[in-house]
């Protein structure tokens, strides 16, 4: 079993050997096994809130594994079909999603997931809808890519 070290030193090209020049040789990157898309309401660039240091690195890992990230959505209806969607006000979509995570507010707003469970529909509250005392939108976003990670 590869460790986090080595499978981060593998996707970026990190070469301890030092048989490359800089150490740094060509990296592995692997898309994700499923279609993933990161939506968000706001207009602005898809994470451009992040750091600077390391807001790059983050966006990049997502482009790396083909993950589709959209501004600018406005979210109509989840049925059948998959998630239904606007863009920019102007672009109606059908997203075909088996699973749905949504990162939504500063508050803590259970009302949704609390009306699911009672259906007998499995939840996981994450980021500002688990904890806003300490809202963090680079943890936000890293629970997000690891509950989606495991589905």
């Amino acid at each position: 079993e590869v460790n986090e070290i080595e499978a981060f030193q593998t996707e970026w090209g990190i070469d301890t050997n030092r048989s490359n020049a800089g150490g740094v040789g060509q990296g592995h990157r692997t898309a994700s096994e499923r279609q993933i898309y990161l939506l968000q309401s706001k207009t602005s660039k898809v994470g451009d809130g992040l750091g600077k240091t390391t807001g790059w690195i983050h966006r990049t890992r997502l482009k790396n594994k083909n993950v589709q990230m959209m501004a600018g959505v406005e979210y109509r209806r989840i049925d059948d079909d998959g998630l239904h969607i606007t863009v920019d006000g102007t672009q109606d979509m059908v997203l075909p999603v088996d699973h749905v995570v949504i990162c939504a507010g500063q508050e803590p707003l259970r009302t949704l997931a609390d009306e699911l469970m009672v259906m007998g529909v499995s939840t996981d509250c994450i980021g500002g809808a688990f904890e806003a005392k300490e809202l963090d939108a680079k943890h936000a976003i890293n629970q997000g890519a690891r509950l989606a990670a495991s589905v």
